[in-house]
């Protein structure tokens, strides 16, 4: 017996951890994975980019609050049922898709960004692996 504890054979390991992107041997599958970055493992880029994340939904509900005010409760119950048609009309998920519809129906449309002209999907340098990403879409790996 060594200092570490008893030695257990691969058989008798249980919980085992899978990482996703990994193989079966803790190695990352470049192949079908492409390569790995830093840039993909930081959280935040910039103090703001948090902020900035989280500040749609809040103005969200209070639009939605005033909208109840104003008009009714029906409006804001037919603006969140034509959000939620617009999100279900997807595509597969290596096709990029604009959201217009839901940017059209939220207003976004008349608003500029940073996300409008900093995190175009059509510029990335990323690509992923079409049939990895459609058999996670679907779980069927």
């Amino acid at each position: 017996m060594s200092l570490l504890g008893p030695r257990t054979g691969g058989a008798e390991l249980e919980g085992r951890v899978t990482v996703p992107g990994s193989s079966e041997y803790g190695v990352h599958d470049t192949l079908r994975f492409g390569f790995t970055s830093t840039l993909s493992q930081i959280k935040n880029s910039h103090p703001l980019e948090a902020s900035e994340r989280l500040y749609s939904n809040p103005e969200l509900m209070a639009g939605l609050a005033e909208l109840r005010v104003t008009q009714g409760l029906h409006a804001p119950l037919r603006l969140l049922n034509e959000l939620k048609i617009t999100h279900k009309a997807g595509r597969f998920p290596c096709l990029n898709s604009s959201g217009i519809g839901t940017a059209t129906v939220l207003g976004a449309d008349e608003r500029i960004g940073f996300e409008d002209f900093l995190n175009d999907p059509e510029t990335s340098e990323l690509m992923g692996e079409p049939h990895v990403m459609i058999e996670r879409a679907f779980k069927l790996n």
